[in-house]
């Protein structure tokens, strides 16, 4: 039992580690219909929602056909499906681009955010979230998983487009981010 578990941690540590090689060896792609640089999860996370949405369907398909109860089938079966989609709709769906002037988050779950870059007001990296909260002056806050492709390179613009009052701010992020994903 005791080998069992140190081999299941052993593997969640490899597997997370692997994702993060991922994440971080993305590169932000161009939009060629504005030129504005984009980061999205990589191809890896919206391959793996979309493992996980089989396994859901596969761990449906066996709950309802062993559960002794249908309704508690059904829960489990509802539950575990919208835990899956919800994922591959986050891995799929987000998409941050930045120019120039601006900064923008395209997200299912808060629609379309934009902050100007002589408004950002905070930079800060949630280490018990794993994300950049970017906050402008009227409120607006944009936040970006640290397991987004293109990551790095939008960190690198957004300290030379940032106000230099933010520079600190964003360096301890920054190191933070470093930290946390080695």
């Amino acid at each position: 039992m005791m080998i069992t578990n140190i081999l299941t941690a052993a593997g969640v540590v490899l597997f997370l580690t692997l994702l993060m090689r991922a994440a971080r060896s993305a590169r932000a792609t161009v939009d060629p219909a504005t030129g504005a640089r984009v980061a999205r999860y990589s191809p890896v996370f919206r391959a793996l929602g979309w493992f996980f949405v089989l396994g859901g369907i596969g761990l449906c398909i066996l709950t309802l056909k062993v559960a002794g109860n249908v309704t508690l089938g059904v829960a489990v079966c509802v539950a575990t499906m919208a835990a899956v989609l919800a994922l591959l709709i986050e891995f799929t769906r987000i998409r941050v681009s930045w120019e120039e002037t601006n900064l923008v988050l395209h997200s299912p779950w808060r629609g379309v955010r934009t902050i100007r870059w002589p408004e950002l007001a905070e930079v800060r990296f949630s280490q018990t979230a794993g994300w950049f909260v970017l906050r402008d002056r009227t409120g607006e806050v944009i936040r970006l998983s640290m397991w987004l492709g293109g990551l790095a390179e939008l960190l690198q613009d957004l300290r030379s487009r940032a106000p230099a009052d933010l520079w600190p701010q964003i360096d301890e992020s920054v190191s933070s981010w470093k930290k946390r994903s080695r």
